[in-house]
C-alpha cells in the first residue's frame, strides 16, 4: 500500500493557524473559487465561513423536524411494502411520500430528503460554493446524495469501541472514547460501496485512485461544531490512491497525521471524496450536531446505474415535476436528473464550449 503522504512541517503550522478557513463575505467569487480550488488540491479540503449569516435556529428546528418526518415516512414505507400494497396504491397513498425512479423499470423509492427542508433549500445553492464546485468539477453538475445527520454527544467515556451494523449490513462505530475515529473516503471512491449485497451496491473506483476528483463533499453546519469538535481529517490523503477501508489497517484509532477541522455555524466544509475523514464519535461534553450532508458529482459520473432492488438508501432520491418546481430557481438544475418527468440536457456552457471547439477546428480544415 502506498503511505500518505508526510505532512511538512510548514503545513503543520498552516493547519494550526487554520490557513484553510475562508471569509465568504470578505472575499470575491472570483477569488474565493480559486483558494478554494487551491486548498481542495493541495490539501483535500477547505471551509467557507459565513455563507449562512444571522440565526439559524430556524434552519436547526427544521431539520430536526425533517429528521423526525424522514424517519416516520421510511418506517410507513416498510409496513406498506410488508403488506403488499401495488406501486399504484404506494404512489397515491395520502400520507406517505414516495416518488417514481427516473429509470421506469425500478420500483418507486423514498423522495430526496431536499422535500422536506424548504428552509434549508434556499441556502443550499449558494452561488458562492456552487461556484467553487463547478471551477472544479466542470460547469453541469449534479446532487446524487442529500442527508441530514444529527449527533448528540454526551458525556461517556467508553474505553472499548462499540460496533454495530447498519441496516444494509455495514459496521459502524457507534460510540467509543476521545480517540475513536471512524476513517472512511466517500462514493466513488468508498471500497465498501454502500453493501456486500448485489442489488445494493453501487460499485467503487478501483484502486490506486486516479490523481482526479470525481466528487465533492459538502457539509453545511447549522451548530457550532466547536462545541461537539469539527470533523477529522488526513490532510492530503486524496493523493494516496487509496481508502482507510481497504482492509490494511484499523479504521477506529487515530491517525498520525490528522488533524481536526476547525469551523463555526453556518460556515460549509467542502472536501474531495477521496479525502480520509471521519465525524467526532464523542466528545467530553454535551452538545448537539446539526449538519447537512449533500455530494456533487460532475454530469459524467453515473450516480444511480446499479443498486436497481434498492428502495430505502439515500443515493439518487427522487422528485416529482411538483416537488422540482418548489425548489428556488437556483437549485432545480442541481436535482433535474432525479425527476422521471422531465428531460435533462448538457448545460449551456458545455454547448457553448462544444460550439468554440467545433468552430476552431472548422479555421483549420481550410
Amino acid at each position: 500500500m502506498k503511505k500518505i503522504n508526510k505532512i511538512s512541517n510548514s503545513l503543520k503550522k498552516n493547519l494550526r493557524k487554520e490557513y484553510y478557513r475562508l471569509d465568504g463575505l470578505k472575499l470575491k467569487n472570483n477569488e474565493l473559487k480559486f483558494k478554494a480550488q487551491k486548498l481542495i488540491n493541495e490539501i483535500g479540503f477547505c471551509v467557507i465561513d459565513n455563507v449562512i449569516t444571522g440565526n439559524l435556529d430556524k434552519y436547526v428546528n427544521e431539520i430536526e423536524k425533517a429528521n423526525f418526518k424522514i424517519k416516520a415516512n421510511t418506517e410507513l414505507f416498510k409496513k406498506l411494502i410488508k403488506k403488499g400494497l401495488s406501486e399504484e396504491s404506494l404512489l397515491n397513498h395520502p400520507i406517505l411520500e414516495v416518488r417514481k425512479s427516473k429509470f421506469r423499470s425500478r420500483k418507486s423509492k423514498l423522495v430526496n430528503d431536499i422535500f422536506w427542508m424548504p428552509k434549508f433549500s434556499k441556502k443550499l445553492g449558494d452561488k458562492r460554493i456552487t461556484d467553487i464546485i463547478k471551477f472544479i468539477l466542470d460547469d453541469h453538475v449534479r446532487i446524487g446524495q442529500l442527508h441530514s445527520k444529527i449527533g448528540i454527544n454526551q458525556n461517556i467515556n467508553s474505553r472499548k469501541n462499540k460496533i454495530t451494523n447498519d441496516k444494509f449490513g455495514l459496521p459502524r462505530v457507534k460510540s467509543g472514547d476521545l480517540n475513536s475515529r471512524e476513517w472512511h473516503t466517500d462514493w466513488p471512491h468508498d471500497p465498501w460501496a454502500y453493501s456486500k449485497n448485489r442489488s445494493e451496491n453501487i460499485g467503487c473506483v478501483k484502486e490506486p485512485f486516479p490523481d482526479l476528483t470525481m466528487g465533492l463533499v459538502v457539509i453545511h453546519y447549522l451548530t457550532d461544531p466547536k462545541d461537539v469538535g469539527g470533523t477529522w481529517v488526513v490532510p492530503a490523503s486524496h493523493k494516496s490512491g487509496f481508502s482507510p477501508r481497504h482492509g490494511k489497517i484499523s479504521i477506529s484509532l487515530p491517525l498520525k497525521n490528522e488533524h481536526q477541522v476547525k469551523a463555526k455555524a453556518g460556515s460549509v466544509f467542502l472536501q474531495d471524496t477521496r479525502l480520509w475523514h471521519s465525524s467526532p464519535v464523542l466528545s467530553n461534553s454535551i452538545a448537539k450536531r446539526v449538519t447537512i450532508v449533500s455530494r456533487w458529482y460532475p454530469w459524467w459520473l453515473e450516480l444511480d446505474d446499479y443498486a436497481p432492488d434498492s428502495r430505502f438508501n439515500i443515493v439518487a432520491r427522487p422528485l416529482s415535476l411538483k416537488d422540482i418546481k418548489k425548489l428556488p430557481k437556483n437549485l432545480k438544475s442541481y436535482f433535474i436528473h432525479l425527476c422521471f418527468e422531465k428531460k435533462e440536457y448538457i448545460n449551456r456552457k458545455l454547448i457553448l464550449r462544444t460550439k468554440s471547439f467545433l468552430k476552431k477546428s472548422i479555421k483549420l480544415l481550410r
